[in-house]
């Protein structure tokens, strides 16, 4: 222990007594971990740590599948789930869940509040206690049973002023009165923010429809129920019930994914690939600082010859030297946690809105262990060959030699840093570029729709002030006319669900006269006359809906393209009929495809009806304005309230903003990279410099004879240039080897554009080889500078 708090003083002696090179050590090593460690607060936030409920492990996902009508697995119907819950033999407790939007009343203005519509066992499932009052009983979720709700902390902190008392007391939701059954903790949370729970309530028309899968289902596994088990369990039930209801249940079966699995699938391979990339940067810096400690050796060599003349143990050496290594390291880390705190700030800030568990990401002890293990790894990685080529000194020579000369070995291993420097680079550059492309690729698909000043904002209209269907027809009737005679508004419509909304309202039909299958399903949209011309979407065969498709005219259904070509290929569709079971729809128009479900998503079968033949509670207004529609928010607002006082509005967004948030996700990737790319060729060019630097101060007395035997400054730069070229493109061909390897691994986050992409790699390579060359060239320049006279009595 001596002997190593000895080493420990010495190395913070040589630190501070060289400040430039510590500082570069530390800021290059800081720059390197805090990327890693900023990265991998997000990778452990969202995909390490488990979901902050009790055995959170024993949680999954159930969903119904059909891969012949749907490519992923969809919610279950309430039937279903209620057999499910009956009959299964492999779940401790099984809940339903579904998200709603509710107008609270009573107080203030009135407001929107976001509430999760859950069955009974649902807290029990999640092993969570209320910190006032109860959960919801089993009786409660029954229909016509007394309406309770709970609240969330928030809700309950923030608009009732935490009041012990609240319980029993009443609030009104969509025009009922709700008694406040319990206050959940701070921090419950459940897939999404929720501001108060209330028991399950589904629609009577959907209680006994089987087909109706728009349930959400999460279930805890008994203790002695293996994942396997489980699904074995419920893929048998699932049987059962295409057995017994194959109307509506033939063909399909169940998915059970344990939660968190399920939460994360669509990130985790875009994460997993920053955090790769992160780890070069890392491995970049450690070999620029691996360079940094061999220029510091090569001017130690006689302090070392001294020491091993001393009889100091090569070992004795290493270790020093490694102790050094390793103290600036953990300084380093020391400074990552402070960059990685900024780069956790800016990722919330920058990250796509379906981050899942954003909330979760922070510095704690796994990041705090993370970091200081990578700092340790670090000071061994950049110290080790450092300190073996240091501790390897030729004691007679060493003290011989004036110049202190670097051997052609010690040289050699730094031009291979930085070769491999540059490779590594070159891998970071293609797989941003590729990815740079992609997403400049996916940005100019076009949506089949106008963007621009389109304006969206949603209504849902309680059932106890809406209860009769022409209620509803004249509420938004009243709307639209109100709205297309205002300022700035050049026309407005409505619609169920806008394009590229993660809103999905699919339904299944058939063709008259023709045997229908379980593919026949489409997007379902209802919307009102104007739609097609507000939102800028052609139509291409007969006409758009009119003011006379009302209730009580005949059914009338607008196909989309891909509809119309998939049953009626080189034919014209206008005139067919669509049946819904026993009733059926005229086609009386055909309009453009437009991509509803992603940019990178081809166009999908879809369907629209008139909103007033079967009116919903539940719509988007969209309208096109003069100029930026964001500013109309108010006025439609106040709109709104001058049609009826109580009824709130919910989000305001422009299209432009939609489109953007669809491509949120790819777009947040490939700034990553792209920083992170950024940063790796920054380091990669210093490295170059440095390196090529001390080689022309190593060769100072060469250049000088040379001058002064008549070499000219060509010839100087040839000497300077030609081995920096090579060691260029050495590191040019392995990089585009581990390029290829790279890009081929990422090729399912591309979209029109190939992980093989030949622009990309040409364009890159040239660009980086330009790069090296003009960093190598500056000091080559310095040496033609250099005074023969004064390089013959250098030192």
């Amino acid at each position: 222990m001596e002997i190593l708090l000895q080493d420990i003083r010495y190395a913070v002696r040589m630190s501070v007594r060289r400040p430039g090179f510590t500082a570069a050590v530390v800021l290059t090593l800081g720059l390197g971990i805090g990327a890693n460690t900023a990265i991998f607060s997000v990778v452990n936030g969202v995909l390490i740590q488990p979901l902050p409920f009790k055995d959170a492990n024993r949680l999954v996902s159930v969903q119904e599948a059909n891969p012949k009508v749907f490519r992923e697995p969809v919610g279950a119907s309430l039937p279903n789930f209620n057999d499910w819950k009956q009959h299964n033999q492999v779940f401790e407790h099984i809940a339903a869940f579904n998200g709603q939007s509710l107008t609270l009343t009573g107080e203030d203005q009135p407001v929107k509040v976001t509430a999760q519509s859950v069955s009974s066992d649902f807290f029990a499932m999640l092993k969570t206690e209320p910190v006032l009052g109860r959960t919801f009983s089993e009786e409660e979720d029954k229909p016509r049973h007394g309406k309770v709700v709970i609240l969330s902390y928030g809700l309950w902190q923030g608009r009732y002023g935490g009041d012990p008392a609240i319980l029993e007391r009443s609030l009104t939701l969509d025009g009922s009165l709700y008694t406040i059954a319990g206050v959940m903790p701070a921090g419950f949370r459940f897939l999404r923010d929720a501001d108060l729970w209330t028991p399950l309530d589904v629609p009577a028309l959907l209680q006994q429809m089987r087909g109706a899968r728009f349930l959400q289902v999460v279930a805890r596994l008994k203790p002695d129920i293996t994942l396997n088990q489980a699904r074995a369990g419920m893929s048998s039930l699932a049987e059962q019930l295409s057995a017994q209801y194959p109307q509506s249940n033939s063909g399909w079966g169940l998915s059970v994914l344990p939660l968190q699995e399920k939460l994360v699938s669509n990130v985790k391979k875009g994460l997993l690939v920053v955090l790769a990339a992160a780890s070069l940067v890392l491995l970049i810096a450690c070999a620029n600082v691996a360079n940094l400690m061999l220029t510091r050796g090569a001017t130690r060599q006689k302090e070392i010859a001294v020491r091993v003349a001393l009889g100091a143990s090569s070992w004795r050496l290493i270790r020093q030297l490694l102790t050094e290594s390793t103290l600036l390291a953990l300084v380093g880390g020391a400074i990552a946690l402070l960059l990685a705190l900024w780069g956790i700030h800016a990722v919330r800030i920058l990250s796509p809105p379906n981050l899942p568990r954003l909330e979760e990401i922070r510095i704690d002890r796994t990041v705090l262990g993370f970091t200081l293990i990578v700092s340790l790894l670090t000071g061994l990685i950049f110290g080790l060959a450092p300190a073996r080529q240091t501790a390897r000194v030729d004691l007679q020579k060493t003290l011989k030699d004036a110049n202190g000369a670097s051997s052609g070995t010690r040289l050699m291993f730094r031009g291979a840093l930085v070769a491999g420097e540059i490779a590594l680079s070159l891998i970071l550059l293609v797989c941003a570029g590729v990815l740079g492309r992609s997403l400049l690729a996916l940005v100019s698909v076009d949506p089949g729709f106008r963007t621009k000043n389109v304006i969206t904002m949603e209504i849902s209209l309680p059932q106890y002030r809406y209860p009769e269907e022409h209620q509803v027809t004249v509420f938004f009737d009243q709307l639209l006319e109100h709205t297309e005679n205002s300022p700035g508004v050049r026309s407005a419509a409505l619609t169920t669900v806008i394009p590229l909304s993660s809103n999905e309202s699919k339904n299944t039909f058939s063709i008259e006269g023709r045997q229908s299958t379980d593919e026949d399903w489409a997007n379902f949209r209802l919307i009102s006359p104007n739609y097609f011309h507000t939102m800028g979407i052609p139509m291409l065969k007969g006409r758009a809906f009119e003011t006379r498709d009302t209730k009580g005219a005949p059914d009338v259904v607008i196909v989309n393209e891909t509809l119309a070509h998939r049953y009626w290929p080189g034919l014209d569709p206008v005139g067919k009929r669509i049946l819904f079971g026993d009733e059926g729809s005229t086609i009386v128009g055909v309009a453009g495809n437009i991509r509803h479900s992603g940019l990178d998503s081809e166009p999908a079968p879809e369907m629209y009806m008139p909103y007033s033949q079967q009116p919903t509670r539940r719509m988007v207004l969209v309208a096109r304005t003069d100029s930026d529609g964001i500013a109309l928010a108010e006025p439609l607002r106040a709109l709104v309230r001058s049609i009826d006082k109580d009824q709130a509005v919910d989000s305001f967004r422009t299209m432009e903003e939609v489109v953007s948030r669809s491509v949120a996700q790819p777009r947040f990737l490939t700034m990553l990279l792209i920083v992170f790319a950024i940063l790796a060729l920054s380091l990669a060019v210093i490295g170059v410099y440095g390196v090529m630097a001390f080689s022309v101060e190593q060769r100072t007395r060469e250049f000088g004879i040379r001058m002064a035997l008549g070499a000219g400054a060509g010839n100087i730069v040839g000497l300077v240039m030609r081995p920096a070229t090579a060691m260029a493109l050495v590191g040019v061909v392995v990089g585009l080897l581990g390029g290829l390897a790279a890009t081929r691994a990422i090729s399912g986050l591309l979209y029109g554009v190939g992980p093989t992409d030949p622009l990309t790699f040409i364009a890159i390579s040239v660009v980086l080889t330009g790069v090296a060359l003009g960093a190598c060239f500056v000091p080559a320049r310095r040496a033609t500078k250099v005074d023969p006279m004064v390089a013959l009595r250098y030192e």
